[in-house]
């Protein structure tokens, strides 16, 4: 398992899911910042709001987390993807929010067949008009995030904080990795990446990045994401944080992550 994700060349799609078993390890933030990055570097990217919360929706409308019209959830249900897809306002990157009725469509699924299958048919029917599709997941494991798992073919990127609940995440989420390589037809599965996030400068969170690079080698990203303020200041103002303030240096840490995670020729340099 490698840390770098090499984008396809135009006219294929890359799936990745960002995912962690544990709420605020900064997943959603490190999806909009990634998509952020990658839209202003020209990149073409899809991001999949599949979090019943609708976080990153609200960033990417400006405030709105179901606008009207088809979402996840009627995609779920058998709506084409393609008719959920809208615009963001962060340039590059387009959406497909989550909806209201995102948690009821997931209970429904719960009898039907094929419920493990339906996001991943539903992105493979899309148009070739993105590089890369971001699946933004649940901090919980249910059929969404096995949807999720189950269709990215790129495999999945663990945002993990400094604390020992984070790190259970993701070892329940290994486990799920597990399963669904040996159920489901995403059999190639695997954690791509562990990036540490929302990372405070104290002797706690130094000892658990030893011990995870102890343990997982170069799968942990060498940039590391700090905590910092500005983050939630950016989503407050529906921004993603490297728009908000790009000379922050939060917002430079996600340039490196991008560059490091997504090797390729459009150049993703720092912000001076």
């Amino acid at each position: 398992m490698g840390r770098g994700f090499d984008l396809p060349i135009w006219g294929f799609m890359q799936t990745i899911a960002v995912m962690n078993e544990k709420g605020g390890a900064g997943k959603t933030s490190l999806a909009l910042s990634l998509s952020a990055v990658l839209g202003a570097a020209g990149r073409r990217v899809l991001l999949v709001d599949a979090d019943p919360q609708g976080n990153a929706g609200l960033v990417l409308s400006g405030g709105d987390r179901s606008p009207p019209g088809p979402t996840l959830a009627d995609v779920l249900l058998g709506c084409p993807a393609g008719e959920a897809v809208r615009p963001s306002l962060v340039p590059g990157v387009d959406w497909i929010p989550s909806g209201a009725a995102l948690a009821d469509a997931a209970d429904r699924l719960a009898a039907e067949l094929g419920r493990e299958r339906r996001l991943r048919l539903a992105v493979a029917e899309l148009p070739r008009d993105w590089e890369l599709v971001l699946i933004d997941c649940p901090p919980t494991r249910s059929l969404l995030s096995v949807n999720a798992m189950n269709t990215a073919d790129g495999g999945l990127i663990v945002p993990v904080d400094p604390g020992v609940f984070s790190v259970a995440g993701l070892v329940s989420l290994v486990a799920a990795v597990d399963q669904v390589r040996k159920y489901l037809d995403n059999h190639a599965l695997a954690v791509r990446s562990i990036v540490l996030s929302r990372v405070p400068r104290n002797r706690v969170a130094a000892d658990l990045e030893t011990e995870l690079r102890a343990a997982w080698g170069n799968v942990v990203a060498t940039t590391v994401i700090p905590q910092a303020v500005a983050v939630e200041e950016a989503h407050a103002r529906f921004l993603p944080v490297t728009l908000h303030a790009p000379r922050a240096a939060v917002s430079k840490s996600f340039h490196s992550l991008a560059a490091e995670l997504f090797p390729c020729q459009t150049s993703l340099a720092h912000v001076a």
